[in-house]
């Protein structure tokens, strides 16, 4: 049984918009009858001139009012991801339980990065990105198995999330949304993947011995803001 906390979905309501922009494709242009041989291959040559251009510089097409909305609400639950596993952090630390509370940390870190990594795309093809309403997560858990249960359950939900996100993607036969969420994709599977290791390693540390050192291999863990999304000036750091 999913934990209570995890119920939240993408709802068919929230993804609708009243109007869908329609990009233009670019093609070869029909010349009048009376263009002269030389003024066609003129033409021409300044056509494929284009084309090679365009094939040099990636050119965005206007997104959807639909793609632009569910693109924000995802990233609404990404940040409520990042949420989530900061509130774990201090769980832990009121549990002086340092190394788990720094995975938690870093693992907020990276769904922050999420967060601004889509809302960076939906404004970069012009669509409005919008900052909506994050509920309050969970603040305890009966104890640390139980959270990371939590999170491999969170996961799980996340990835049903961006499968749904796809299919937005093709109906709007939006292939450009299509190529930047296949890395959320592989970035879902490497999350389910870690998830479930991490909860059979606290799962099977049955003493209090074995947790200290599941604790310790954990608080090993790093994470560094990537280049383009740093929060804080270096001297900081």
């Amino acid at each position: 049984m999913l934990h209570p906390s995890c119920g939240f979905f993408l709802r068919g309501s929230e993804l609708l918009a009243s109007l869908i922009w329609r990009s233009a494709s670019v093609g070869r242009s029909q010349l009048p009858n009376d263009v002269s041989t030389t003024e066609a291959q003129s033409a021409q040559r300044t056509h494929r001139g284009s084309e090679q251009l365009r094939k040099k510089k990636k050119v965005y097409v206007m997104i959807s009012d639909k793609m632009a909305q569910a693109l924000n609400v995802q990233a609404n639950r990404e940040l409520y991801s990042s949420y989530l596993y900061l509130s774990m952090s201090y769980y832990f630390q009121s549990k002086s339980m340092p190394g788990f509370a720094h995975w938690m940390r870093a693992q907020a870190g990276e769904e922050l990065v999420h967060t601004m990594k889509m809302l960076d795309y939906v404004a970069s093809r012009g669509g409005r990105a919008r900052m909506l309403a994050v509920e309050a997560p969970q603040a305890d858990w009966g104890s640390p198995v139980q959270a990371f249960q939590h999170v491999w359950e969170h996961e799980r939900i996340v990835t049903g999330l961006i499968h749904a996100l796809v299919k937005v993607a093709e109906a709007e036969k939006d292939g450009q949304a299509l190529d930047f969420l296949q890395w959320y994709v592989k970035e879902q599977v490497e999350e389910e993947e870690s998830s479930d290791e991490v909860l059979k390693m606290v799962s099977a540390a049955g003493d209090t011995a074995a947790l200290a050192a599941a604790e310790g291999k954990l608080g090993a863990r790093r994470f560094k803001f990537p280049r383009g999304f740093e929060m804080f000036p270096r001297d900081l750091l």
